[in-house]
């Protein structure tokens, strides 16, 4: 597997049937969220699936996007609303966006996370 660029590198060639993001998108300055989305998104196949986990600002604040885009400090990742993350993939369908939760037996969960999976 070979490290890229989402924000600037050629992407694999679609369409996918899931695109699944743990870890990037949280670390993307504000004003980038656009150019990834668009970038992202046409990746997927009709009926495909999105899946994003990120920090969660119900229980890891992070600075505001202004903040973040007057100073150039994240601070080490945004944080995103449930209703944020809604808001940013609303070209897509959600289909389910929680909380991850660490209780769960075999399974990976953090309380500091929240997770979405949308649909096309």
């Amino acid at each position: 597997m070979t490290a890229l660029d989402v924000l600037r590198d050629p992407l694999p060639a679609g369409p996918f049937d899931v695109v699944y993001d743990s870890g990037c998108f949280h670390h993307l300055a504000p004003h980038r969220r656009i150019t990834y989305r668009e970038r992202i998104l046409p990746l997927l196949a009709p009926d495909g699936r999105y899946g994003i986990v990120t920090f969660s600002q119900e229980r890891q604040l992070s600075l505001p996007d202004r903040d973040v885009l007057t100073s150039g400090d994240q601070g080490g990742g945004m944080s995103f609303l449930l209703e944020d993350l809604e808001r940013i993939f609303a070209p897509l369908r959600p289909l389910d966006v929680r909380p991850v939760r660490e209780d769960v037996a075999g399974t990976f969960g953090a309380d500091f996370l929240n997770a979405g999976l949308f649909r096309v």
